[in-house]
């Protein structure tokens, strides 16, 4: 078995497919599957099954996963343990975030400190943010709607409020604030599952069915549909854009707050970067 091989494994496992574990990887897709059929051919089993349009793991490669995922992590401990003993120079800094605003300061912060380091900066719903932290594909999010457990740490570094987003000619759009229970009987447009605005709006609800007009997976999306006329957008405050054709509302009894956190594994909490970002925070 080759480390390589059993990388793109994990990272499959992680991501949910092929081409995601590629583009997390930074290869051709061919070359993921042609890693894991190699896995599974010298063993003679079967990890993952291959369906038309998802993946699933055998029971085998549950477990393998288990294996993998902590494996990796203790690779990432490593690394941190050695990057604490240079200069950072070539390292790079692998950060994502539900709403990437939130990491641009800190990005900067650590550059002025360590102008040598390369960031990559991605984003991604706060559900599939985590997954990729737990899995070792980021070193750090910023994510919505995370707590703290054995495994993560985490420290605040914004609150926003759900907001209703309406087209000028909806029979909202003279309105500053909205009630949450007159909300529910409109159609929505919502971010997709899995993300925290998505989650928190679901919590408020109590229950109550959403009717649910469009699922987008961003906030443009989100935007083009409410322009568009097909219903009213919930997206944090932040996401707002400058836009004539579009009135923001506050939403109201209750008010609902997204709790944005800087999270990393734990036991590379202690890490040079780590440490500078969560310093940034607290400055």
């Amino acid at each position: 078995m080759r480390i390589t091989q059993l990388r793109s494994f994990d990272a499959v496992a992680s991501t949910g497919g092929f081409s995601a574990a590629a583009r997390d990887l930074g290869v051709r897709q061919p070359t993921v599957s042609e890693q894991v059929a190699a896995l599974e051919a010298e063993y003679g089993v079967t990890l993952i099954e291959r369906r038309a349009a998802s993946i699933a793991l055998t029971p085998l490669g549950e477990r393998l996963h288990e294996v993998s995922r902590r494996l990796f992590e203790l690779e990432g401990r490593a690394r941190g343990i050695l990057e604490s003993a240079q200069r950072l120079d070539g390292v790079q800094l692998r950060i994502s975030a539900d709403a990437p605003v939130h990491a641009i300061p800190l990005i900067a912060a650590v550059r002025e400190q360590y102008p040598a380091v390369a960031v990559r900066l991605g984003s991604d719903n706060a559900e599939r943010l985590v997954a990729r932290l737990r899995s070792g594909l980021d070193d750090v999010i910023i994510a919505a709607g995370v707590a703290d457990d054995d495994d993560l740490a985490s420290r605040v570094v914004d609150r926003q409020t759900l907001t209703a987003v309406v087209r000028t000619d909806h029979a909202f759009a003279g309105q500053k604030t909205v009630r949450l229970t007159r909300l529910l009987k409109e159609r929505l447009i919502l971010r997709e599952s899995g993300s925290a605005s998505r989650a928190a709006l679901e919590s408020a609800a109590n229950g109550t069915e959403l009717r649910t007009a469009l699922e987008a997976d961003s906030r443009e999306g989100a935007l083009a549909a409410a322009t568009a006329g097909l219903g009213v957008a919930v997206i944090a405050e932040n996401e707002m854009i400058d836009d004539p054709r579009l009135v923001m509302l506050d939403i109201k009894d209750p008010a609902i707050v997204l709790e944005e956190r800087l999270v990393c594994r734990r036991a590379e909490r202690d890490t040079v970067l780590c440490r500078a970002l969560f310093d940034a925070v607290r400055a």
